[in-house]
């Protein structure tokens, strides 16, 4: 379970629960799900036999809280969605992963996305060829 909470100059609170379950009978149940609904609250499952997804969720919180959370005081809502937004733009498109040789998140999903253009191209070039031989 992750709670992100913190708070506006103005003492407005600002919440935001996501619950990361692994597709156990107990986080899929009606009950749970309708609870989920009605509060507010995230229900995020991690891919069946994808144990390490929680871990990246919790990386991912542990920057977010340090780098932006804890870093800025937010002074209205608007103040906090901008910073937010500015902080997760840099998060995606300046910083390079290492788990991503080295790309940021945007350039890593531009090249996965023209590597599948290629791959399809040949799919579609090779049934071209078998149509031609039978």
């Amino acid at each position: 379970m992750d709670l992100l909470s913190d708070a506006l100059y103005t003492g407005e609170r600002i919440r935001a629960l996501t619950i990361v379950g692994d597709n156990g009978p107990e986080f899929t149940c009606k009950a749970v799900i309708i609870w989920a609904c009605n509060k507010g609250v995230n229900l995020h499952f991690i891919t069946l036999g994808k144990p390490i997804q929680n871990a990246m969720v919790d990386s991912f919180n542990g920057r977010f809280c340090d780098e932006c959370l804890n870093r800025y005081w937010f002074t209205s809502m608007a103040d906090a969605t901008k910073l937010i937004a500015d902080w997760i733009d840099d998060y995606n498109k300046v910083r390079p992963r290492s788990a991503l040789s080295n790309c940021t998140s945007s350039q890593f999903r531009q090249h996965q996305e023209e590597l599948i253009k290629q791959n399809q191209g040949q799919d579609q070039q090779g049934q071209g060829i078998l149509a031609a031989v039978s």
